[in-house]
């Protein structure tokens, strides 16, 4: 159970003190001071530890939703997992695509066609 003075006071405290980079702070004022802000040290970390944005993690799952059909419904995760990826890393330039480009362009307007 958390001591609600305890807590306010830590808060106010730590107000005080000038920040330049916050998990920066943090990460030495826990390492060299442990017992200044036990509880809001701990809610700290735990909060900057979670990612700004799960917007990646959300196209990668809509991506996998696509190769996962009816007709695909018995790929294993390795292979899904390895699609993902190949797909992932010829977007990013990488690894090489060994299509042509007139092959290239022939697939990207197929995708597109699947899309509308």
């Amino acid at each position: 159970m958390i001591n609600d003075n305890c807590f306010i006071n830590e808060v106010v405290a730590y107000y005080f003190c000038r920040l330049h980079s916050h998990l920066t702070w943090w990460i030495q004022e826990l390492e060299h001071n442990p017992t200044r802000f036990p509880m809001l040290g701990k809610m700290a970390i735990d909060l900057m530890a979670c990612p700004a944005m799960s917007s990646e993690c959300e196209r990668v799952f809509s991506r996998a939703k696509q190769l996962v059909t009816n007709e695909r419904s018995k790929l294993s995760a390795e292979t899904i997992e390895a699609n993902e990826l190949q797909k992932d890393w010829l977007r990013k330039g990488l690894v090489l695509s060994w299509l042509v480009p007139s092959e290239r362009a022939e697939l990207k307007q197929q995708m597109a066609a699947r899309r509308s």
